[in-house]
């Protein structure tokens, strides 16, 4: 080998190792990065960066899943399985949800016609004089720098329009994070509520002046801001009322039977199959009042999570 051929060697010899250096700080600062934002999934032990970051995300992938393999085992009553259309089983059900998907197809809603919510609506709501306030979290932004927006062409209040025609007594109320596109109407009236701040929930608070018939979900579609909502409805739903989560992904479905696990066991939940590739998820309170029994329940817990 010539005096030239070996320099070549040695530079491209150093090229790689310099390039594998490269590459090795590279997957130790995306490990050290994924632990900075999500430490309670690391792994507390010594080991290569890159073994390391794998587990991580094993981590956060699977304990979903293993917290609902945990409730599968001991909960008293595992959530219904069922398919949307299940819910309207009666000729007065079904004439109301037909009644009620014309209206939200009208409005300019996509609940019926892309996901077939009208057959839970309409059958929750068919005994129309009855029903006096549905809430509802997510207008339908249009405007496209916001999460969860409809595209340009939605209509933000669309379902909010189509309950009220359909209910000729209740009161509806509205809330989203878009403060463009709030608005006050009769018998409407709407909010702001980021769904990652609890503490912005107090303004949706003071507009529910009584319990709630119909309580949906169909803001930030994540299992976080999903389940500050249940948290919230769960003590204003009127006795007999209905909670709905929209638009759930079935990857998440793990989640959502640890969290009916938890529920007290005179709430039915069921987990939805609706039409497109989303799940959605239902509660249904007592028929008697369960505030007062949910209020003496944390009454008697402490800070630290023990009975008292």
């Amino acid at each position: 080998m010539s005096r030239l051929e070996d320099m070549m060697r040695r530079q491209l010899e150093q090229a790689e190792r310099a390039s594998a250096g490269a590459r090795e700080a590279q997957r130790v600062e995306r490990a050290r990065a994924l632990a900075a934002r999500f430490p309670a999934f690391v792994p507390r032990s010594a080991g290569h960066a890159e073994t390391k970051f794998d587990l991580t995300v094993h981590s956060i992938n699977e304990t979903p899943n293993r917290l609902r393999d945990l409730a599968r085992r001991f909960a008293r009553r595992p959530p219904v399985e069922c398919d949307v259309t299940d819910f309207t089983d009666t000729p007065a059900k079904v004439a109301a949800a037909e009644r009620l998907k014309s209206l939200l197809d009208g409005f300019g809603s996509d609940k019926a016609r892309a996901h077939n919510y009208h057959h839970l609506y309409g059958a929750v709501l068919a005994e129309t004089d009855r029903i006096g306030r549905v809430v509802e979290i997510g207008l339908g932004t249009n405007n496209m720098d916001v999460v969860s927006h409809m595209g340009a062409s939605g209509r933000p209040g669309a379902s909010l329009r189509a309950f009220r025609k359909f209910l000729p007594h209740a009161e509806i109320v509205g809330a989203d994070i878009d403060r463009r596109i709030l608005f006050q109407e009769d018998r409407i009236a709407t909010v702001f509520v980021d769904q990652t701040e609890p503490a912005s929930f107090d303004a949706l608070d003071a507009a529910i002046k009584g319990g709630c018939d119909l309580f949906i979900d169909d803001g930030l579609h994540a299992p976080a801001p999903n389940l500050t909502v249940l948290l919230f409805a769960l003590d204003r739903l009127a006795p007999g009322g209905w909670l709905a989560i929209e638009d759930v992904a079935p990857e998440a479905r793990p989640i959502w039977e640890t969290a009916a696990s938890l529920l007290p066991p005179d709430y039915a939940t069921y987990i939805v199959t609706t039409a497109g590739r989303a799940l959605m998820i239902a509660v249904q309170a007592p028929a008697i009042d369960m505030v007062p029994l949910l209020n003496t329940m944390r009454d008697n817990v402490n800070s630290d999570g023990a009975c008292i």
